[in-house]
């Protein structure tokens, strides 16, 4: 059976990204499969457990974000191809944060997921 946790308010520093990030990793701590999909535009929650580094470098590579599975598709590699449909199991990063031998998955955001969120496809 799947538990679903969600941090969710309107108002900036309040403590979602930290709550998420600890709540993740005491699940994992557990022994529970966990899976922190970052909904948020800013994708601190994806610098906190992959590091700021990591992250840069993910953008890099163009690797997919939780902005492909709202779209639907990955824009092909050489710019001329059409979009591919998205692999769900490609989005996610496995074994991530700074804590030892976590099973801590995750689905990082970035910036354009607000673009995304205000213009959806069919």
């Amino acid at each position: 059976m799947a538990i679903a946790v969600s941090f969710i308010n309107m108002k900036g520093g309040v403590g979602k990204t930290t709550l998420s990030a600890q709540v993740a990793h005491a699940a994992d701590k557990k022994g529970f499969r966990t899976l922190v999909v970052d909904l948020d535009p800013q994708a601190n929650l994806s610098q906190t457990l992959l590091s700021p580094e990591k992250y840069v470098q993910h953008l890099r590579y163009k690797k997919p974000t939780v902005v492909q599975v709202f779209d639907r598709y990955f824009p092909a590699s050489d710019g001329n191809a059409a979009p591919q449909q998205v692999d769900i199991h490609s989005v996610i990063i496995e074994k991530v944060g700074y804590w030892h031998n976590t099973s801590l998955d995750l689905i990082p955001s970035r910036l354009e997921l607000s673009h995304s969120l205000k213009n959806p496809t069919g």
